[in-house]
C-alpha cells in the first residue's frame, strides 16, 4: 500500500498497490488498519511536511 502521512500525523490517501489474493477482503481490512494509525510527522528544515509512505502487511492464516 501507499499512503501520504500529513503533516500533523495523520494517514490519508491509503491506496492498494499490490494483493496477492484480491477479492478475499483483505484489503479493506487493511485499510481500515492503516486508517487508524497515527505518526509524528516528517520534518524538513525543521518544518512538519507531508510525506508519501510505503506500507507492507501480511496476513498469516492460523
Amino acid at each position: 500500500m501507499q499512503a501520504i502521512i500529513t503533516d500533523v500525523g495523520t494517514v490519508r490517501h491509503i491506496t492498494v498497490l499490490y494483493s496477492s489474493n484480491p477479492g478475499l477482503g483483505f484489503e479493506q481490512a487493511a485499510l481500515d488498519a492503516v486508517k487508524q494509525w497515527e505518526y509524528s510527522p516528517a520534518e524538513q528544515n525543521g518544518k512538519p511536511v507531508n510525506v508519501y509512505l510505503a506500507i507492507v502487511i501480511d496476513f498469516a492464516l492460523r
